[in-house]
């Protein structure tokens, strides 16, 4: 039988966790912005404290189901670029799809994390081109669950 009290509850992040959060993602969307020649983007308040909000959510959730492994930096970055396709909280002005900068977005984010991880592991990365452009496909048109996207992540340290 489980005792549900041996297991944290949930508590939404405190508002400084969640400013200083948002501050960090806001100015990573900056650069982003700026490396591909884009006005910087709006920004939807709600939707974007809703993505820190289930991150957050996520990462008791993997501590409480998933005790035998790390959630780790890499899996973190996974579930903000998953909840960024899903809430598409970026949006440049006048662009009528959000979700083309928001794939974008996470895409980038996505793939540093990999790179990152890969160099912090002393390994490489199977990041192809033709694997990019699939990628970049299947975040725009395809439902990938957080599951398979942490899971795609792992493997694409080689």
């Amino acid at each position: 039988m489980i005792n549900l009290a041996q297991y944290p509850r949930f508590a939404p992040p405190t508002r400084e966790q969640s400013l200083l959060c948002a501050r960090r993602l806001i100015a990573y969307v900056r650069d982003f912005a700026q490396s591909i020649n884009a006005c910087l983007p709006l920004i939807d308040a709600d939707r974007l404290n809703e993505l820190i909000v289930r991150v957050e959510q996520r990462r008791v959730y993997f501590h409480v189901f998933h005790p035998e492994m790390k959630m780790g930096e890499l899996n973190e970055f996974v579930l903000y670029t998953f909840w960024i396709l899903k809430l598409c909280p970026f949006r440049l002005p006048g662009d009528f799809d959000p979700g083309l900068f928001n794939r974008d977005l996470a895409f980038a984010i996505f793939t540093r994390a990999v790179f990152n991880e890969a160099i912090k592991r002393e390994k490489k990365t199977h990041l192809t081109r033709a694997i990019i452009d699939k990628l970049l496909y299947d975040f725009r048109y395809r439902d990938l669950s957080k599951e398979a996207m942490m899971t795609l992540a792992e493997t694409l340290i080689i």
